[in-house]
């Protein structure tokens, strides 16, 4: 939580973090334009303090963004990647190196995704925290298939001047390195293709990744 938002008692201040969220500008309007003569937006100090602490993702680097087709021909119209870069990982790394790695993506909803991105994925199977189950074991759950992770995530609103639309869902795009304790469960998943319309055979594989050390968001 920001820290410049929590209250005396170091309790967090939901109610103060929504209205700097609801009072942002777009971030176009942060920055000089030599197109117009219209002055950046200026932030209040307390913008600036919760801008900074959304940025700083704890050492991963935002890459680029890139159009989704890139990742997955199941993308839509209007789907971007923002790519992570990561510093050395050892552990990912040397599991990599050892066995190989693999493709897959998480599911989750919106408000998880600041802390994916600056903390990668973790396991809250058998917490109250457990959203899904785990009917496989207990771990981090991703799928070889991208349009079933996204079934998994749930839309969330933005702020109002964001330039991104009322609503947006995200994907974690990852790489596993395939240590022995991953487990591994092909099954078929029946998904609608639409209203009215019949389900979708779609085969894929979940991967269960007990140690979170082995799975990396790449995107």
């Amino acid at each position: 939580f920001p820290p410049t938002l929590l209250d005396g008692l170091e309790g967090r201040d939901f109610d103060a973090c929504s209205q700097c969220l609801l009072a942002l500008p777009s971030l176009e309007s942060l920055a000089p334009s030599s197109q117009s003569s219209t002055p950046p937006h200026l932030l209040s100090s307390q913008q600036g303090f919760l801008l900074r602490w959304l940025y700083d993702l704890k050492g991963v680097l935002v890459g680029g963004v890139k159009d989704a087709s890139v990742e997955t021909e199941h993308a839509c119209p209007g789907d971007f990647v923002i790519e992570l870069n990561h510093g050395n990982e050892p552990t990912f790394d040397a599991a990599a190196a050892a066995y190989g790695t693999v493709r897959a993506y998480h599911g989750s909803s919106l408000e998880n995704f600041h802390c994916i991105m600056r903390c990668g994925l973790k396991s809250f199977s058998g917490t109250k925290r457990m959203n899904t189950g785990d009917v496989y074991g207990e771990g981090v759950y991703l799928s070889s298939d991208f349009r079933l992770a996204r079934s998994f995530a749930s839309r969330g609103k933005v702020w109002p001047a964001s330039g991104l639309g009322t609503y947006i869902t995200c994907v974690a795009c990852c790489t596993i390195a395939l240590h022995p304790k991953i487990k591994r469960q092909k099954e078929t998943a029946k998904m609608a293709a639409g209203v009215g319309m019949p389900l979708n055979a779609i085969p894929h594989t979940y991967y269960v990744v007990p140690d979170p050390r082995y799975v990396r968001v790449e995107s």
